[in-house]
């Protein structure tokens, strides 16, 4: 069950990496905003990566441990502080996409903010899971 969890948690990286720098080829080619959906766009990759971490330290704990003294809190708080960052930034995404001039630029950020927004969903909904305790 680990090695899935993990395989997914690889998959979740891999896919925001590649979103990551699907939206990096953009910001190459776009000046003026381009910059900014460069900054955004690292920052989103850097996030997800400490919350992949962190959902490795969460799962660390047994279910007999978690069971006795529960989960752990603080990286389940500190990984949704991070999901709240990143919900900000994909917001700051959106608002530059509809500045964007070329139509393909716009699909292409668009499809990219898509695909982080479906890892973050399944890192909210693990999170969601393993705040519960006991499982």
């Amino acid at each position: 069950m680990e090695d899935v969890e993990s395989s997914m948690g690889e998959q979740r990286r891999s896919q925001v990496a590649n979103a990551v720098h699907q939206m990096l080829q953009v910001a190459d080619r776009v000046g003026g905003i381009g910059e900014q959906v460069r900054v955004i766009a690292q920052s989103q990759q850097q996030n997800h990566e400490e919350v992949e971490a962190k959902l490795e330290r969460i799962k660390e704990r047994s279910g007999f441990a978690k069971f006795f003294i529960g989960p752990k809190y603080d990286e389940i708080e500190k990984a949704k502080d991070l999901l709240e960052q990143d919900k900000d930034k994909i917001k700051d995404l959106e608002d530059l996409k509809s500045i964007l001039t070329n139509e393909e630029d716009r699909a292409k950020v668009t499809e990219q903010v898509e695909v982080i927004k479906k890892a973050m969903t399944e890192v909210e909904n693990i999170i969601g899971e393993e705040q519960k305790g006991f499982s």
